[in-house]
Parts: structure tokens; sequence; C-alpha cells
């Protein structure tokens, strides 16, 4: 091949390089990037009771008892639960009803909850129907001299984000670790 030939095909050549490089360019493209931002949701309660912590016995008398779990706003949906337990022979002395807004778990004696949307103003629950325990009618001035240990009723409130728990008893498998 003579040298005039070489130089028109490596000319020729580099012309079809060039033009596909060209062409590829055209084809490639990019675009803005897509920004995920993931913050973190809350679950935020308190429970507060107003009427004190020390109470009086008389037989036939209801006694007021006010606990209230508040769910703060901006919490997410969530599981909330309270969980009741009675010490010191309680149920000797006194009856009281759980707030029917409540449900009891079952297979978890003194537990209630309620499945609560995500609350965008603080949202309040009560605890106990009227706000009260009644102490019985058949409790005797001798049996209030004999108590040893005073009967104690504490309330403690939980709550978890329902996202991912299919189930109260689920969220309460969670609660308990």
């Amino acid at each position: 091949m003579n040298k005039k030939t070489l130089i028109t095909v490596l000319s020729a050549l580099v012309v079809i390089l060039f033009g596909i490089g060209i062409t590829v360019s055209f084809l490639l493209a990019s675009s803005q990037p897509v920004i995920n931002t993931f913050t973190v949701g809350s679950v935020e309660i308190e429970l507060r009771e107003t009427t004190g912590s020390k109470y009086k016995l008389i037989p036939g008398a209801d006694i007021k008892k006010d606990p209230v779990v508040t769910v703060l706003a901006g919490s997410e949906e969530s599981w909330l639960f309270v969980k009741i337990e009675k010490q010191n022979n309680f149920d000797s002395f006194f009856l009281f009803k759980v707030d029917s807004s409540w449900s009891a778990l079952p297979s978890h004696n003194g537990v209630y909850y309620q499945k609560v949307p995500s609350a965008l103003n603080n949202m309040r629950y009560q605890v106990l129907e009227n706000d009260s325990v009644h102490v019985k009618e058949t409790v005797t001035e001798s049996q209030l001299s004999e108590i040893n240990a005073n009967p104690k009723l504490n309330v403690t409130a939980y709550a978890i984000q329902s996202d991912g728990l299919e189930s109260a008893h689920d969220a309460w498998r969670e609660i308990e670790g």
C-alpha cells in the first residue's frame, strides 16, 4: 500500500472515529440528583394526676383519682398502653373501672390499650371511669385499723409507634422487651 493511500485511509478513519465520538457525546445525558431526606419520628406521652397521691379511706366513699395520659402534639400514630398494678391487698378495700375508651389486653392482667392516630394537638385519655375509685361499703373500721401496709394503685403509661406493629399484642411484646 502506498503512503498516499495509507494517509487517506487513516484520515478517513480519524474522521469516522471523531464522528462516532461526537455522536456518543450527543447520546449521553445526566439529571439533577434526587435528594431524599429521612427524619426521625417520635412518640411522646405524659401521665399526670391532679388529685394527689394519699387518700383517707371512708367506707362507701368515692375518692377522686384522675390519672390522665396525654399524647403530645407531633407524635406519630401509636399504640398507647396503661398498666394498672394493685398492691397491698388493694382489692379488699376498693372497686374501680377502667375508662371505656381502653381495651383489656388479653392474657396480660392489668394492661389496657388503644390505638392513637397521629397527634396534631395534645390528646388526653382518661384512665379511670369517673376519675375515681370507690371504697367498698363492706370495709369495717376494724379492717382499716389492722392495715399493715397501705393499699396502692400504680398506673404506668407506655406508647410505641404503630408503624410496623400489626396488633396491640405485638406492640406490648416490644415494650416488654
